[in-house]
């Protein structure tokens, strides 16, 4: 469940109420470290069990080998097959033992400007997206810290993928930037021309979507795979960072390639502005694209498995307020339904906290309650789920 009102209400210190919380908090996140670390060696036996099965295999391989080597004549013939079977066998038994050292996936979403790549800094302890520029619109993120180092993944619209070196992509990305906002900036121009001869509101939304489909920018890039360092969540997890959900324009390779991770994910992170939660348009856009995708049915993650953060919490009052309180209480209104978890976050705050390693930062900022929901809806379950499966 989400953070009770209690909490926002009364965490003043010496408050009985709010230093009983913290301390249930501070038991709740030990009993979540001692079961991570009891998930993380049941991992390691399975492994173990896989590789020793895997050497098994091999070993009969080799007797075999060798024993078809010592038979004279053509009896060695009819062992081959079973020789040769018995390698691929070895070889995808070990496989699987090598899967379960690939990091599980976040998949973050919201609308542009709602803080999701301050966010995903904070959760990755390092500055993976860069916040001061304007909020992706055009692409998907991935953020791998298996990866090879400086080696970047392209993949665009036609299917073909380009590997090239960090400062390569980013020259890539910057002029792709720069393309898109040239052609904003063009069909906005040409919208103040046609501005006085537009008789209504609607006249000028059909007009401006006219222009954009003829005028504006649509890029070949799909997806950029980044390597990255193993910092923060990067330790278990690769986050996919997506476009916001107000664009339009997306091409179906680039909607196609959303929803795929979206159904992948082990855990999804949809991100809410405190301060716009009751704004009529991102509400209707958020809204229809849960609907498209969703939202409470996440395939590789369920409904278990997403999490709402209500960022920009810091806009609305400062901390124990009746505004914060009210703030989150009208999320839960809106969005409880959907989301069974909504923490109260200030992804400013977190990206301090986690850049600084100021504890009571991260408890504030509301980064330690994700931090800790991440381990407990995400990691333990997926981690289950791989070692059920192999």
């Amino acid at each position: 469940m989400g953070q009770p009102e209690s909490a926002v209400l009364c965490e003043e210190p010496g408050c009985a109420r709010g230093e009983l919380i913290a301390a249930a908090r501070s038991a709740m996140r030990l009993y979540g470290r001692v079961m991570g670390t009891i998930d993380d060696e049941c991992t390691l036996k399975v492994r173990e069990a896989i590789i020793d099965q895997s050497d098994e295999l091999a070993q009969i391989h080799t007797s075999l080998t060798e024993l078809a080597r010592a038979t004279p004549g053509a009896q060695p013939s009819r062992l081959m097959p079973v020789i040769h079977r018995l390698a691929e066998c070895a070889a995808d038994v070990r496989a699987q033992a090598d899967d379960m050292d690939k990091p599980f996936s976040i998949f973050i979403t919201g609308m542009g400007k709602f803080g999701k790549s301050t966010l995903l800094n904070a959760l990755a302890a390092a500055e993976l997206a860069r916040v001061d520029f304007l909020p992706n619109t055009w692409r998907i993120d991935v953020f791998d810290s298996t990866a090879p180092a400086d080696q970047v993944r392209i993949v665009s619209r036609d299917g073909s993928v380009r590997m090239c070196s960090v400062a390569e992509a980013r020259r890539i990305v910057d002029s792709e930037e720069e393309k898109t906002t040239r052609s904003r900036s063009l069909v906005e121009k040409k919208m103040m021309e046609d501005f006085t001869r537009l008789t209504d509101a609607k006249a000028r939304d059909q007009r401006r979507e006219q222009l954009r489909r003829e005028l504006q920018y649509v890029s070949p890039v799909v997806e950029v795979h980044w390597p990255t360092p193993r910092t923060g969540v990067l330790k278990s997890f690769r986050l996919v960072d997506t476009p916001g959900l107000s664009q339009d324009l997306l091409p179906k390779t680039v909607r196609a390639s959303f929803e795929d991770y979206y159904y992948k994910a082990d855990g999804v992170v949809w991100v809410l502005a405190a301060d716009k939660i009751s704004a009529d348009e991102p509400m209707r856009i958020m809204r229809e694209r849960m609907s498209e995708v969703g939202a409470g049915r996440s395939g590789g993650a369920g409904q278990e498995g997403i999490i709402a953060v209500l960022n920009k919490i810091d806009l609305v009052g400062p901390p124990a307020s009746p505004m914060r309180a009210r703030a989150l209480e009208e999320a839960r209104r809106l969005f409880g339904a959907i989301f069974t978890e909504i923490i109260p976050f200030s992804a400013r705050e977190a990206w301090e906290a986690a850049r600084s390693g100021d504890r009571n930062m991260a408890e504030a900022s509301g980064l330690n309650a994700l931090l800790d929901a991440v381990g407990r809806r995400f990691k333990r379950r997926a981690a289950h789920g791989r070692r059920e499966h192999k």
